[in-house]
């Protein structure tokens, strides 16, 4: 099976909403310059909430690439976000307001369950955004769990949103020899 089976998940959508912009999506000057520097056909992005990144990634890639979403859409921590009742709903209709939901394959689940599924069901990707859970537990553990899936000359890279963002990133790859790059928002580390 190369694929995951998601056909159905737009037609949920009678009357798409109106486009809305998130304002977490900071870093689309970086993100341009790494699609620029290679071939993405499979992209797996971590944490799509409105989906303007996700989005971007559709834009910016080739016809024929994949940009698999990856959500629970339910917001995290509860207290910050309250009630996320419709961010999926918003989800599905900025890309099809868009016009790319060919493209996205959203998968609303946790990033460790979507990667037991991209294990068995996909196996080797291009490209890993990472911009799920921003606490270092959950930018350590994306990291090492999608970074293994990424095939050679692929990579990953995310925006830094806290200082545990920059530190999970950093001991990550400290016991590595890694080919690490970082602007003041932006890492990005490529498999050679």
């Amino acid at each position: 099976m190369d694929t995951i089976p998601t056909e159905k998940v737009y037609q949920t959508i009678e009357k798409p909403l109106p486009f809305k912009k998130s304002k977490y999506f900071t870093y689309s000057k970086e993100l341009k310059q790494l699609l620029a520097k290679g071939k993405f056909k499979k992209v797996v992005e971590v944490g799509s909430w409105y989906g303007n990144s996700t989005i971007f990634l559709a834009k910016n890639t080739s016809d024929d690439a994949k940009i698999y979403a990856i959500d629970s859409w339910i917001g995290y921590p509860k207290e910050i976000y309250g009630t996320t009742y419709n961010i999926f709903e918003q989800f599905l209709s900025n890309v099809i307001q868009k016009g790319v939901s060919e493209k996205i394959i959203p998968l609303r689940n946790t990033s460790i369950t979507a990667f037991e599924l991209f294990k068995e069901c996909i196996g080797e990707v291009d490209l890993v955004v990472i911009d799920g859970d921003g606490s270092f537990e959950g930018v350590y553990c994306d990291i090492r769990l999608w970074g293994s899936l990424l095939g050679e000359g692929g990579a990953i890279c995310g925006p830094i949103r806290s200082q545990q963002t920059l530190h999970a990133i950093k001991q990550f790859y400290s016991l590595k020899a890694a080919n690490l790059e970082f602007t003041d928002k932006f890492w990005i580390c490529r498999k050679i």
